[in-house]
């Protein structure tokens, strides 16, 4: 799918305000950080801290699981729908 202009306009104009927000800290990301927190604070917006997801087995995906895909027999790395 092609851009269109306007599309690509905003995308400049996106573009543009973030590199003048950190050329005003010097690019510096801990400067970035400490005030992107500060204006969340001001602001009153709160961290939401979700628990962490369960580990997943070693080999295993959750879109293969998702999917019903998993390994098929003999092969390396090729795939099939169970």
């Amino acid at each position: 799918m092609e851009a269109t202009t306007n599309e690509d306009d905003v995308i400049r104009a996106v573009r543009a305000a973030r590199d003048e927000y950190c050329r005003t800290f010097g690019y510096d990301l801990e400067a970035i950080v400490r005030d992107l927190q500060e204006q969340a604070r001001a602001e009153g917006r709160r961290v939401v801290r979700l628990p962490p997801r369960p580990p997943v087995q070693a080999g295993r995906s959750r879109a293969r699981d998702h999917l019903g895909i998993g390994p098929a027999q003999g092969g390396k790395g090729h795939f099939t729908v169970s």
